[in-house]
């Protein structure tokens, strides 16, 4: 098992249509929207010059699936993501 997560900035409603389209591939087990729980705990950045990673339009994500279509499910969501014009960044943990 497999887990790919990433992060998209843009509407709420293109981030449903890159979870639409994830769901079209055959064996992904699970596909979330995951809420960031330590935003609370979070200091303000803005003096640092850093992202505000807690700001509207910021969508965590996280598909699992075998590890056979990791590649895959990369591919599909950098190619939505040029279409509806969202930055994507995949992380190794929220």
């Amino acid at each position: 098992m497999s887990t790919t997560r990433f992060r998209l900035t843009g509407s709420q409603q293109s981030a449903d249509d890159v979870v639409t389209a994830l769901h079209s591939l055959d064996d992904v087990d699970r596909i979330e929207e995951v809420i960031d729980q330590m935003n609370e705990m979070r200091d303000d950045s803005s003096s640092s010059g850093l992202v505000d990673d807690s700001g509207r339009g910021l969508h965590c994500i996280e598909v699992e699936g075998p590890a056979r279509i990791s590649e895959t499910v990369v591919d599909l969501v950098e190619a939505k993501a040029h279409d509806l014009g969202l930055v994507v960044e995949f992380v190794d943990r929220f």
